[in-house]
């Protein structure tokens, strides 16, 4: 996300320092020469705001004063623009999004308390730090209205008491979420599925893809890359015979660091 580096697209164009969150950690740095966590997952969204100043800097050395008046309302339209995009798009994530997508739609929850809760979801992941990808993969699975909190889910945070206050609320707003038509159980958990991925490309699984390419320890071999291709062009299907693709990562994958010249 470095300003050099980010597209008029929004998109960051640079995948040299490239990091993947596996724990939830919001100031996670994927780049080990990024000391201060300047680029820290919870410091992205200002990031962007900070290269859309950088643009408009740009921009104004060209503009009339007239149309330069313009560049602060197109400065503080990216953060309402993020802002709504980022709920849109983890209350989808935890079943709670729109029952009918659009550029209109809205939770069935008011925005306020959407937000609210979603700030309560975003600390408990912070508190509780579970695998990212495999945390809303099994939520996807679990109908809170059976009652009994999710064993599975438990199994993978650190603080229970955390978890399960939460647990209860959540379950409570998904009782009332699928009163709308359009979120009964089996149409929820199709929709949380097409939007909580079961299969991302981790940094481990990169490292040893690369590895086997350059031949570390024997032969050059492309399999693996080839392999990784198969898997992450259908990142949302269960494919039993990639399922060890889809596990928690190794231990020795904590320790991988990554710099621009990875």
């Amino acid at each position: 996300m470095n300003t050099d580096n980010m597209s008029l697209l929004g998109l960051t164009i640079d995948y040299g320092p490239f990091g993947f969150l596996d724990q939830y950690d919001e100031d996670h740095v994927c780049n080990h020469s990024d000391h201060q966590g300047r680029y820290s997952y919870a410091n992205q969204p200002a990031v962007g705001a900070w290269n859309c100043r950088a643009l408009a800097a740009a921009f104004r050395l060209v503009l009339s004063d007239e149309a330069a008046l313009g560049l602060a309302g197109c400065l503080q339209a990216y953060r309402v623009a993020f802002e709504s995009r980022w709920r849109e798009r983890f209350a989808a994530k935890f079943g709670l999004g729109a029952a009918e997508p659009s550029a209109q739609a809205l939770s069935a929850l008011p925005d306020n308390d959407l937000s609210d809760f979603l700030e309560q979801s975003m600390h408990m992941l912070q508190r509780c730090k579970p695998d990212f990808t495999r945390f809303f993969r099994q939520l996807s699975h679990v109908n809170p209205a059976q009652g009994e909190k999710p064993s599975q889910l438990r199994d993978m945070v650190l603080d229970l008491a955390c978890f399960d206050a939460w647990w209860d609320h959540y379950a409570e707003r998904v009782a009332s979420h699928m009163q709308v038509p359009g979120w009964e159980p089996h149409e929820r958990r199709r929709r949380m599925l097409s939007v909580n991925p079961k299969y991302i490309l981790r940094n481990h699984l990169a490292e040893v893809a690369i590895s086997r390419a350059r031949g570390d320890h024997g032969a050059i071999d492309h399999d693996e890359i080839k392999r990784l291709l198969r898997v992450l062009s259908r990142p949302f299907d269960d494919q039993p015979e990639f399922e060890s693709y889809a596990a928690e990562p190794p231990q020795w994958a904590k320790t991988l660091s990554v710099s621009c010249s990875s």
